[in-house]
């Protein structure tokens, strides 16, 4: 088994305390986005900025322009689109639409998604066990035809594509028709849509024009059978024709293209591991070895539930068949002296670090024994077997489960779309030689393996965003935690080939050699100050009595009255403190049993009241009400009369309403933990030698002589002011350094000013100055230091009053002490000259 492995490796993209100046990718600039409750509450997992940023821009297209029933989501393959859709089906629920019809090209697809909506024992469901809008339990039902639609309910009817199409065009007892469809309000979701373009393209053959007739022009006919049906679109790619781009230009609610996704740290590192040795057996043994390195090491770490899965890709079906038999022979004559030989003649790298693992752990003696009890028929499935592949739906969709055995997949092409799995660490292309189809074939299946397995390690727990990003330098063992391997045999045409469809979909191959370690110029240790930011883990940690009040007390509760629809009026702003339109009222006016009628339609329970209203003293309802609701004060509008008992239980309800609103957004919000004092590592750390800045002179007094590419010209000139006054710096330190901050993800601290729209938004300082003093009094001396452009200065405004607030703060731990300081914003004015308070704040800082 002699191979030699040529191992290339995708240009790791930045993690997020690299990117300067900006927000996630397509998240708005000025703080967090705050959507409805009725969609954050009522789903399972929580959005992403860009999944908000998706729903953001929906709400606004749908305020700013009432008319639009079409939408296009264009989203990356693995980024999340289908909890978008789910975030939107309630959206669409709210708003008085029950019925709904899912279509897709793939039945594969089809079944994953209707799991994902309506299966709530599955781990990849996406709805929260109950779901609540407008104040009643509302259940996901998957309905046969619109007859069996299901008040206070979702009902969504699935089919694919050509099933819809069948439908509309060929009468069937109990199927909808297009008839069906004039008194229905619908709303129909369509993925994978650029599948849909088949008129706007209008270049079909003969065979494509008779078999599919115009999916597009069905659909099309169908949205338009009332007038307020919506379309939602979503899909990865959508065609570059020019017939296509004009028209979703005015369609797209969003673009987030998997590019953004990877530079926004939500995928693993691509390698490809190429293979001189064309026997299949060679490409086993290889996809085995990096699969059990990668499950041992993380036991060894303490990682749990790290099962990494193996994908073997085949040309045809009847090949994958006998691909698995010729395995599972494979597996059971395995020798030591196979696997020896194969170490023996492995030059790669990688596989260099596991056999170093398996000695050093112990486990060579037994690894043949291990492999063939990890990757044994019983943890197989073959997606070409059609009646294997429907009981096994479930499982090759939750292959991260704890309780899932599955981890070896053999298949054609069923997985290139939809398919939804987070733990796939290699992929085996068993076929020797490739054509273009394989090329864009394969590239579309790696972009999909490609997204981020998450796993909790030390402080990166599921509240932190950190937890689903890349964590680790390349230098790192655990790096080999966040690989996906690409094993085929060597043909430089193919990999430069696959290279270009990667880098087309945002992604690419890179030399693994290109990077470059980064060794420390300075031995002192160096300390910084390090927070994080977390979810609240219970909702009724503390009390909220405070927040709750402010609500109510700002709050403008629009005219209930026979003469006005009832209906929630919001106000001009210019009016809402306009005393001729509303007038403060304490609640007493509000009599108790309205609130406790409000209370129970809301579904808040005594226990749930005890909890959120902690520092007040009450032992029923009844008590809450008198000794905290009635006490308070709220603006009612004027004319607002307090004599009918139905108005007074809309006024309470409303009153309630936004009572419980108010807990469900401080259940959303994070909190940030106090600062702590850190030690800062400074070895292992890397670069990519793609990002190497290459003109900038040699300071000795930067910590690393190496660095990122310099974001500005502005930078170049902060080095130049450091080095011009580092003999001010030597006479107050016994020690300093000066740090690029390069995409060190430890050292980024979050926004703690309380009440600030910014608070809990991360922030990575350009510059970091390490210092020890001369007094033996305390041992480190830190200032965070920015570099901005004027023209971004009104933006960044937040960092610059949170710099501030780190003036003089100083940190403890055990002996040591630390000092914080932060300088002004350094800036040059228009003819170069530094700004006044920056040089200021330095004399005063460093001058003794």
């Amino acid at each position: 088994m002699s191979c030699k492995i040529h191992s290339l490796k995708v240009t790791p993209p930045p993690p997020q305390s690299a990117i300067k100046d900006r927000t996630p990718n397509n998240a708005p600039s000025n703080g967090e986005i705050e959507l409805p409750t009725h969609i954050t509450s009522n789903l399972k997992k929580e959005l992403r900025d860009y999944q908000k940023q998706a729903i953001h821009n929906y709400l606004e297209k749908r305020q700013f322009n009432p008319t639009q029933k079409h939408f296009m989501f264009e989203m990356a393959t693995g980024s999340g689109k289908t909890l978008v859709m789910a975030g939107l089906i309630l959206e669409c629920c709210k708003q008085g639409y029950q019925n709904f019809i899912f279509f897709v090209n793939s039945t594969s697809i089809l079944e994953k998604t209707k799991l994902n909506f309506t299966d709530s024992v599955s781990s990849k469901y996406l709805f929260s066990e109950n779901i609540n809008i407008n104040d009643e339990n509302t259940e996901i039902k998957s309905i046969n035809n619109l007859n069996e639609s299901h008040n206070n309910a979702i009902n969504i009817y699935f089919s694919t594509i050509q099933g819809l199409f069948s439908l509309f065009t060929k009468a069937k007892e109990n199927a909808i028709t297009l008839e069906d469809l004039k008194d229905q309000k619908l709303v129909f979701l369509a993925d994978e849509a650029h599948h849909l373009n088949t008129e706007t393209k209008k270049k079909l053959n003969d065979s494509e024009t008779s078999e599919k007739r115009n999916w597009e022009s069905v659909v099309k006919l169908a949205l338009e059978q009332n007038k307020d049906n919506l379309l939602l679109e979503f899909s990865a790619t959508i065609p570059k024709e020019k017939s296509v781009k004009d028209k979703y230009e005015n369609l797209k609610v969003i673009t987030y293209t998997l590019k953004e996704f990877s530079e926004d740290e939500f995928c693993k590192n691509i390698y490809s591991l190429s293979y001189e040795n064309k026997e299949l057996e060679t490409r086993f043994l290889g996809a085995c070895v990096s699969s059990l390195y990668k499950e041992l090491l993380a036991q060894h770490h303490n990682i749990e539930n790290f099962k990494p899965c193996i994908l073997f890709k085949s040309e045809r079906i009847e090949d994958s068949k006998e691909n698995q038999e010729r395995f599972n022979a494979f597996l059971e004559n395995l020798s030591p002296l196979d696997l020896e030989n194969f170490f023996n003649h492995s030059r790669n790298a990688f596989f260099k670090d596991a056999k170093n693992f398996f000695d050093k752990q112990k486990y060579t003696p037994n690894l043949v024994a291990f492999l063939q009890t990890k990757f044994k028929k019983s943890t197989q499935i073959n997606t070409n077997n059609e009646k294997e592949l429907e009981k096994g739906m479930l499982l090759l969709n939750s292959l991260e489960d704890r309780d899932n055995p599955k981890r070896v997949i053999f298949s054609v092409d069923k997985l290139n779309e939809g398919w939804d799995v987070l733990n796939l660490f290699d992929i085996v292309r068993l076929k020797n030689k490739a054509s273009q189809k394989d090329t864009t074939k394969d590239a579309q299946l790696i972009g999909r393996g490609a997204r981020y397995y998450p796993f909790s390690y030390n402080d990166f727990k599921p509240s932190r965003i950190e937890f689903y990003q890349c964590k680790f330098d390349l230098f790192n063992p655990l790096s080999a935690l966040e690989r996906l391997d690409y094993h085929a045999v060597y043909d430089s045409e193919f990999i430069a080939q696959l290279n270009n469809g990667l880098q087309d979909l945002g992604l690419g191959f890179v030399n693994e050699k290109q990077t470059i370690p980064l060794t420390p110029t300075k031995r002192f240790k160096c300390y910084y100050a390090s927070n994080t930011k977390d979810k609240n883990k219970n909702l009724f940690n503390k009390d909220y009595s405070d927040p709750v009040e402010a609500t109510l007390k700002s709050l403008h509760v629009p005219l209930f009255a026979f003469s006005v629809r009832e209906k929630k009026v919001d106000f001009k702003e210019e009016n809402k403190g306009d005393t001729t339109y509303f007038k403060p009222h304490t609640l007493n006016k509000i009599p108790i049993n309205y609130f406790l009628k409000a209370l129970n339609l809301k579904n808040l329970d005594f226990k749930t009241l005890k909890k959120a209203f902690k520092k007040h003293a009450f032992n029923n309802k009844v008590g809450f009400i008198e000794r905290y609701i009635s006490q308070l004060k709220t603006n009612f509008h004027k004319d607002q009369k307090f004599d009918d008992n139905k108005i007074l239980l809309k006024l309470a309800v409303y009153i309630i309403e936004n009572l419980k609103d108010t807990l469900l957004k401080e259940q959303d919000k994070y909190e940030v933990s106090a600062l702590e004092l850190k030690e800062f590592e400074t070895h292992n750390k890397s670069l990519s030698a793609r990002e190497l800045e290459k003109n900038i002179p040699f300071y000795e007094w930067l910590l690393f002589k190496d660095m990122r590419k310099l974001d500005s010209d502005l930078e170049r000139d902060f080095l130049g002011f450091i080095n011009d006054h580092k003999e001010v710096l030597d006479k107050k330190f016994k020690e300093w350094c000066v740090l690029r901050n390069d995409h060190f993800a430890e050292l980024k601290i979050f926004c703690d000013i309380e009440n600030s729209p910014f608070y809990a938004q991360g922030f990575e300082p350009d510059f970091i100055l390490f210092a020890q003093t001369h007094s033996d009094e305390f041992l480190g001396f830190t200032c965070y230091m920015e570099a901005k452009g004027e023209h971004l200065e009104h933006s960044n405004a937040w960092k610059k009053e949170f710099l501030e607030m780190l003036e003089n703060t100083v940190l403890k731990s055990h002996n040591k002490k630390l000092h914080l300081k932060g300088l002004p914003f350094f800036t040059l004015h228009n003819n170069r000259s530094v700004n006044s308070e920056f040089i200021t704040a330095f004399d005063q800082i460093f001058k003794d």
